[in-house]
């Protein structure tokens, strides 16, 4: 493992990358499936059955990979605010909602 990450931290980085891009892989194709014509509250409707599904798939350690950002390695935590911050510009694209600090905060929420 050392050979190829160096470090646990590095490691870990790499779990959560993984798990985090997969989540997004499978949201986008959910989203991707139902075409154009899709509501808003149908598409995020989809994406929340994904993460469901998710967290169905891995019971023991599904939130590692977007639990709280400040938590764990500093990498990972970054890795897991960029997240957060591209599923809240994903949201407000979806709902056609601009720019607002009490829009994101519900967004985040």
């Amino acid at each position: 493992m050392h050979k190829y990450f160096g470090t646990k931290g590095a490691l870990y980085l790499e779990v959560v990358r993984a798990a985090i891009d997969g989540l997004m892989a499978s949201q986008l194709e959910a989203d991707a499936a139902l075409g154009s014509g899709a509501s808003a509250g149908r598409r995020v409707a989809r994406w929340v059955e994904v993460y469901l599904d998710f967290v169905a798939s891995a019971p023991e350690g599904w939130a590692a990979p977007l639990r709280s950002p400040h938590e764990g390695f500093p990498e990972a935590a970054e890795l897991r605010a960029k997240a957060r911050a591209r599923y809240v510009e994903m949201l407000r694209a979806v709902l056609g909602r601009s720019l607002s600090p009490a829009t994101d905060q519900v967004l985040y929420g």
